[in-house]
């Protein structure tokens, strides 16, 4: 009998880690729209600096993110260097990953839609990963991929994150035409 108790336990635990549920975070989708809506900071720029630290009581990792910012679509700062710290990070061998959670590498151009900081100081992109848009460079044409992978939509059946392209300038044209749409709203 505790033979079959431990199998169905095992059985029943192995159901809850199935592959469906590893290595993703579940959050609602968002649509551009929502994005542009909900973003304190909505920028383009380049990652300079990225740099891992231990919370003051040695338990969790946190990064600092500087972005030198090349064009600033929403937020009332004109600061040239944009600076954030999230949740996650690499130190001293040791890595805090949160499935889902946009992270920028230094010399990595991004488009990123920011929400305004907690009461701890921290910000994310909007949505996580559905926040942030790599800057891809060709000889012919300029391009945004946004990587959510890492990502499980709630109330979607069967929908997870994807890998998307989009032109870059018809991008940023559609966030434009919507961050007119909230002015004229107001």
């Amino acid at each position: 009998m505790l033979r079959k108790g431990l199998f169905l336990g095992i059985f029943f635990l192995s159901l809850s880690l199935s592959p469906k549920n590893l290595n993703s975070t579940t959050v609602v989708f968002l649509t551009d729209k929502d994005l542009t809506k909900m973003a304190d900071q909505i920028l383009t720029g380049k990652c300079i600096s990225k740099e891992s630290f231990w919370t003051s009581d040695g338990k969790r990792i946190y990064t600092i993110y500087k972005i030198l910012v090349n064009k600033r679509l929403k937020g009332k700062t004109s600061q040239q260097i944009f600076v954030f710290r999230q949740w996650g990070g690499t130190k001293d061998g040791f890595t805090y990953y949160i499935p889902g959670l946009a992270t920028f590498e230094p010399s990595e151009e991004a488009f990123g839609f920011f929400t305004p900081p907690n009461s701890k100081g921290f910000r994310y992109t909007v949505g996580l990963a559905q926040g942030k848009l790599k800057i891809l460079r060709n000889r012919k044409k300029k391009l945004l991929m946004r990587n959510t992978v890492g990502l499980h939509f709630r109330g979607r059946k069967h929908f997870r994150g994807k890998i998307e392209l989009y032109e870059y300038n018809e991008y940023e044209s559609k966030i434009k035409s919507y961050l007119e749409e909230l002015k004229r709203k107001k």
